[in-house]
């Protein structure tokens, strides 16, 4: 992966982030359910490439707040 390929378009990561869901593990079985294997090659490329583009893997943002070190609630 060159750095060019880090830059993705909103439609791009949009286009990733449906890979990640359709090629996910399905009710916990730790393998794709379209290709049959645990290390889905589709899956890992879309989540490589959003990984290293610095993109969410989801569209909605988490419902929980970054760990902060050293910080008291």
């Amino acid at each position: 992966m060159t750095p060019d390929d880090a830059d993705l378009s909103n439609e791009l990561a949009a286009y990733y982030r449906q890979v990640l869901v359709t090629h996910g593990s399905v009710h916990g079985a730790s393998m794709c359910h379209i290709c049959g294997v645990a290390r889905c090659p589709d899956w890992v490329d879309a989540y490589d490439r959003l990984a290293a583009a610095g993109q969410v893997m989801t569209e909605s943002p988490p419902p929980w707040e970054p760990f902060r070190p050293g910080r008291k609630r």
